[in-house]
């Protein structure tokens, strides 16, 4: 079964993307950095990271990075307020630290529509890798 965990400060947040997403899987939640390291501790197998570019002092590609660290499998949707090509230099640094075919972004708002296709298409990457092993 695979594992979805979403990272937003925002519970309505947590909770659209958590409906659009449940059903087949086991989906965590956390509201900050310090929650996402204390569910990996416990659940070091997370499939897919669903987060939010900017969590304050950290940004969802840093979060994202470190996950990577202990689980290079990982893949990651982050959502934004911002356009992409508004981010500041530091946000395009980060996320070029990520491997391109392992992150998606969503603009905020997106609909249940976009954010399944994004889900969909990067579970469908780890089927993919797995199928060719």
């Amino acid at each position: 079964m695979e594992t979805i965990l979403v990272v937003d400060r925002e519970p309505i947040i947590r909770s659209f993307i958590r409906h659009q997403v449940e059903g087949h899987c086991e989906i965590l939640e956390a509201t900050s950095p310090m929650e996402v390291l204390d569910i990996c501790r416990t659940h070091p197998g997370i499939d897919l990271l669903i987060c939010d570019a900017d969590l304050g002092l950290v940004s969802g590609m840093e979060l994202a990075s470190l996950i990577r660290a202990w689980n290079s499998k990982l893949r990651t949707i982050l959502t934004s307020d911002v356009p992409c090509d508004c981010w500041t230099q530091r946000q395009e640094t980060k996320l070029g630290e990520l491997p391109p075919d392992d992150v998606l972004i969503l603009e905020r708002p997106f609909t249940s529509k976009e954010l399944k296709a994004a889900v969909t298409s990067l579970m469908q990457q780890d089927v993919q890798v797995v199928g060719a092993v």
